[in-house]
């Protein structure tokens, strides 16, 4: 699956959302800087081990903010968050955290870490976890950063959902990309797959957010 958010009717695909979205010149722009924005797709035939990635542009305020990628999420209270944050007195980090049933987690974390790069437009980071199975691997501009293991009733169930999560401030993203891992990749010595799980080609795709 892949949006690059190259016209308005892009965000149809994610047919619900909650906080501020829009696209306008070919990228995504969500959050405001005193509230927190989620949306979230829901794939059909997502394999075990995928991979999802996103550019992610920091726009907003750089305190007490947060924002980045949802993937394996069953509803709005129940999904995983990798997402760059910047602390109330500047620091910088990167957390992998989860929601359980509303609840949020720190699974993991790199701190301090500085995970912008600086552009003409913001602060960029491409932000990417890769999910094997029960491991999520997770990277930020192509540096791998920690892997966690999902140990079972602790964590929530991995559902099909991604998408994003900004925390007080706002960003923009140019695209999403969803990945099939090959057999190669995850280890399993069995033909390839074909890599690219694409909404235009699969019948019956839908999206949905709270």
């Amino acid at each position: 699956y892949e949006n690059d958010f190259e016209n308005v009717e892009k965000l149809s695909e994610f047919n619900k959302k909650t906080g501020t979205w829009s696209v306008a010149d070919g990228k995504l722009n969500g959050g405001t800087d005193n509230s927190t924005s989620l949306l979230i797709k829901y794939l059909d035939n997502l394999p075990e081990n995928y991979e999802v990635s996103a550019d992610i542009t920091h726009t907003g305020k750089t305190a007490d903010s947060s924002e980045g990628i949802v993937f394996g999420a069953t509803d709005e209270t129940n999904f995983y968050h990798l997402r760059v944050a910047i602390r109330s007195g500047g620091g910088q980090l990167i957390q992998l955290f989860q929601w359980k049933d509303g609840s949020a987690t720190e699974l993991a974390k790199v701190e301090p870490f500085t995970w912008y790069e600086e552009t003409e437009n913001g602060k960029t980071c491409t932000l990417t976890a890769k999910i094997q199975g029960k491991k999520i691997t997770c990277y930020a501009n192509g540096e791998e950063l920690f892997t966690y293991t999902i140990n079972g009733t602790d964590n929530p169930a991995l559902g099909t959902g991604v998408g994003y999560r900004v925390y007080k401030t706002a960003m923009n993203s140019d695209k999403i990309v969803v990945t099939r891992i090959s057999t190669k990749q995850a280890g399993v010595e069995l033909p390839e797959s074909s890599i690219i799980i694409d909404n235009e080609s699969q019948a019956g795709l839908t999206a949905v957010i709270s």
